[in-house]
């Protein structure tokens, strides 16, 4: 009997613990630019303003990228729910010259907000998202800001000139230090 408690317990533990667990995102050694071609962590790049503005001293950006791509059915419309398609999604943080920090991917598209944490960074980064090239979304928590798309001066940009690729580059200048002045500040109005 002993046996079976400990061993129900153990898994009742387990279980509660995937529940509550935050998504993982993974770092990768490359990020992708506006145009699709690979940049390596310490790579800047330049006249690609969907993906990064230079800003001022001790600002960085929070990029999240995400395409679905794949072979249309003639006649229909792209579809990632239809065989052939394939999904995918990157974070990448730039410093304020556009110089790639640091490039994420999340390990799986879950429901739960990813944790974001590197050495640059002076807080943890908790990230939601809604993944789909058609209608993208962001939010994230960083230091004592809350910063989310269509608010902050955070936005997305679609591409969609090609039938079989759709992407959209997210984007959002956000303070290092993670402290927000009252001049940056602007309150922010839940929409769901």
């Amino acid at each position: 009997m002993k046996i079976f408690q400990t061993a129900l317990f153990a898994s009742i533990t387990t279980l509660l613990g995937l529940v509550s667990a935050d998504c993982d995102v993974v770092p990768t050694t490359e990020g992708v630019d506006g145009n699709g071609n690979p940049i390596a962590i310490g790579d800047t790049i330049t006249g690609q303003p969907d993906i990064c503005q230079t800003m001022g001293p001790g600002d960085y950006s929070f990029v999240m990228l995400v395409a679905t791509a794949g072979t249309p059915i003639p006649g229909g419309p792209i579809n990632p729910t239809y065989l052939g398609y394939t999904n995918a999604a990157s974070f990448m943080i730039f410093d304020n010259t556009c110089k790639l920090l640091g490039a994420f991917s999340p390990n799986t598209n879950c429901d739960a907000p990813y944790t974001l944490e590197a050495n640059y960074l002076a807080d943890v980064m908790t990230i939601s998202v809604y993944m789909d090239p058609g209608d993208p979304w962001f939010s994230f928590a960083y230091g004592n800001g809350l910063f989310s798309t269509g608010n902050n001066g955070c936005d997305c940009k679609k591409n969609e000139n090609d039938i079989t690729y759709v992407s959209a580059a997210c984007g959002c200048a956000f303070p290092q230090s993670g402290v927000l002045s009252k001049r940056f500040y602007e309150p922010l109005q839940f929409t769901a």
